[in-house]
């Protein structure tokens, strides 16, 4: 998905996640993304919130992670 916004020329990729969704905050991190800023009772159906992660992306192009070799 990264690698798409990247061939689009997307700057930046924004998203919420759940504060108590440590599994997905920590793949966030782990590609790049950081933690700017939180949006009070986001969630309507527990009222928890959200906090807003953002991945700058770079000019230098990533290298595919997931891409399979052509035989």
């Amino acid at each position: 998905m990264i690698q798409k916004g990247i061939d689009l020329g997307v700057k930046e990729i924004w998203l919420e996640v759940r504060p108590s969704n440590g599994a997905a905050i920590k793949l966030y991190e782990k590609q790049g993304f950081q933690v700017k800023g939180r949006r009070q009772k986001y969630y309507t159906d527990t009222g928890e919130d959200a906090l807003v992660m953002a991945l700058r992306i770079s000019e230098k192009p990533r290298p595919r992670q997931f891409s399979m070799p052509l035989a």
